[in-house]
């Protein structure tokens, strides 16, 4: 089964790659808004300049493809049972993008920047019921913390709680309420109070 997997993500990255070298295709995925995962990885350049190796992308598309999945799955449906036991804005929502779209068009990247009141509700759901709970990481550089203990770099495991994170009353007023005026224009929470699907390299 793993051997049939390394196959089909082998398989999608050199149909991927063909089709970015016809003609004016780069061109126009690079003036893009937004790029699709696999176009990022084909288009990075590592510090020494050079592409992601064939091993690197599968790796990388691997876990994208067959990991990952189950925090965005995970996510989905803390989002829609965070609606549904949230009946006032449910209906805001829905309002919001019929108004937007309609009964018959797809959403898009593009028209999330259009749905700021189901851009709010989504992150209210996201740091409620975080997909990731908790996150580790090894340091790359030594760190010393506010309060005068550090760590040095290696291998020490820095192990954060995005949950505690996310219901943290020094971070967010009222953290166990459905709340998406959390998430409003010109909140006050620092860039990294909310990490849905943990944050930083891998």
């Amino acid at each position: 089964a793993c051997q049939l997997t390394h196959q089909h993500t082998d398989r999608v990255i050199q149909l991927r790659k063909a089709h970015l070298q016809e003609e004016g295709e780069l061109e126009k995925v690079r003036r893009k808004r937004h790029l699709d995962f696999l176009d990022i990885l084909l288009l990075a350049k590592m510090e020494n300049g050079s592409s992601l190796s064939n091993k690197d992308l599968c790796a990388e598309v691997d876990t994208f493809t067959f990991e990952d999945h189950n925090t965005t799955a995970s996510g989905i449906s803390w989002i829609l049972y965070a609606l549904a036991t949230h009946p006032k804005h449910q209906q805001r929502c829905q309002e919001e993008i019929q108004g937007l779209l309609g009964d018959g068009a797809s959403i898009t990247w593009d028209h999330l920047d259009q749905m700021p009141y189901t851009t709010m509700c989504i992150k209210e759901a996201l740091k409620l019921y975080q997909p990731v709970p908790g996150t580790g990481r090894e340091l790359s550089t030594p760190i010393t913390f506010p309060d005068g203990c550090s760590c040095p770099e290696g291998h020490v495991e820095v192990v954060l709680s995005i949950y505690g994170l996310h219901h943290n009353p020094k971070a967010w007023p009222n953290p166990e309420m459905f709340d998406p005026s959390h998430f409003a224009s010109g909140s006050a929470q620092h860039s990294h109070a909310f990490l849905p699907f943990s944050g930083g390299s891998r």
